[in-house]
């Protein structure tokens, strides 16, 4: 059997093929008993260690079918490598984020969501070119008209959110900006400007 590309990345095919998917099983454990021993805890990433324990068990499953040469079997080894790249980027940003509040420096979530939503694109786009040898350029192209007819027809609401914060910005100063799901939730700081 040939090694599949995540057992390549994370180093598993030095085992041998069958020693190599009973490793994934085990790590696809540790990380199910880790999200499921923390499921309380809002420190630990759960939605990464969940989609690195799922990517992992999806990959050991399908290592007896990439060598049987099915075609199917490179898309579910692919979607295996997005799960567990997506899941580790999760879990990366959530420590930064932690290092950021331990810190008592301010990490914006709207950067935080911009930075974790280019990552997935990357990684998805990486894996959909190397390893089930699609095209990328008509999906590019596409999302980006996307983007251009989405900007124009945001665009008024856009420049009323971008203003709204430059006159936080002036009236005080801004204690903080979140991304919550009902819009920007701006919390500003009168305690100076009443004096």
């Amino acid at each position: 059997m040939q090694a599949t590309p995540l057992q390549i990345i994370a180093g598993l095919y030095l085992l041998g093929p069958n020693l190599g998917s009973f490793a994934e099983i085990v790590i696809a454990l540790v990380f199910a008993l880790t999200a499921f021993a923390f499921r309380r805890s809002h420190n630990v990433p759960i939605r990464g260690l969940v989609m690195c324990a799922i990517g992992f068990v999806i990959d050991a499953v399908a290592t007896p079918l990439t060598a049987a040469g099915l075609m199917w079997a490179r898309w579910v080894n692919a979607t295996s490598l997005v799960l567990v790249s997506w899941g580790v980027i999760y879990m990366l940003l959530a420590m930064a984020d932690a290092a950021a509040h331990r810190t008592r420096t301010h990490f914006s979530t709207i950067l935080k969501d911009l930075l974790m939503l280019l990552s997935y694109a990357v990684v998805l786009i990486a894996v959909l070119t190397k390893d089930t040898h699609v095209d990328p350029t008509p999906i590019l192209a596409s999302s980006a008209v996307i983007g251009v007819v989405l900007g124009f027809a945001l665009q008024e609401s856009l420049g009323n959110i971008f203003s709204g914060l430059v006159r936080a910005r002036r009236l005080g100063k801004v204690g903080y900006v979140r991304w919550t799901s009902a819009g920007y939730l701006v919390a500003i700081d009168n305690g100076r400007n009443a004096q």
